[in-house]
């Protein structure tokens, strides 16, 4: 199980580019800045995995489920877990298992069984080159000090997480190279985002 930070005001992220930089825009708002953090946090957790095919994680609130297993707050550890317990917005992933061996994340998800009591569904998974472009100013991504993230190289590994909540809040993360930044946004991957919001939704 993966939890996401708990959110402070140097750990919300913001859409724009992870790389150290204060994107020129305003704060999320709170559910969407909940969402992109446990996004942050799975692009990390997945960081080493080549993703030679989907990766499934559902979506939790962390005050619920430490509500429902008190046992898990010895594991977060005192402070954490009292931190966790007061944000109602707060997010665990869970990993789901999948029939699918596929890379591709609309096939994996026709296979993908959809557990109860989760909020919301994140995919990560790998990206051929030549197939994400970068975020242009109308996707819902911010640019970091007015500069784009740069375009890929040609053969240049993508990585990507894609998260949805019931509500219909999004929130993605890309990952370039061998890159330690990462492009985040609302609209980066629409399509992938809009067949999560249809499987949430459809309680698959």
């Amino acid at each position: 199980m993966s939890g996401s930070a708990p959110l402070s005001s140097d750990s919300t992220p913001q859409a724009g580019a992870e790389d150290g930089r204060s994107p020129q825009v305003d704060p999320l708002d709170p559910p969407t800045a909940a969402l992109g953090a446990a996004v942050v946090e799975l692009a990390r957790h997945t960081e080493d995995d080549s993703l030679r095919q989907v990766r499934w994680f559902g979506l939790l609130r962390s005050a619920l489920l430490l509500a429902e297993q008190p046992s898990l707050a010895s594991l977060l550890g005192e402070d954490l877990a009292a931190s966790v317990a007061d944000d109602p917005l707060h997010l665990t992933s869970v990993e789901l298992e999948s029939a699918s061996r596929s890379a591709d994340p609309l096939e994996s998800l026709a296979q993908l069984a959809w557990p109860g009591g989760m909020v919301g569904l994140a995919a990560a998974f790998a990206l051929s080159p030549g197939s994400w472009q970068g975020p242009s100013r109308d996707a819902g991504t911010a640019q970091a000090d007015g500069d784009r993230p740069a375009q890929p190289a040609a053969g240049e590994r993508l990585r990507a997480i894609v998260a949805v909540l019931e509500d219909g809040t999004r929130f993605s993360a890309v990952r370039q190279g061998e890159s330690r930044s990462l492009a985040l946004g609302t609209a980066l991957l629409p399509d992938v985002a809009e067949a999560l919001q249809d499987a949430v939704a459809g309680g698959r």
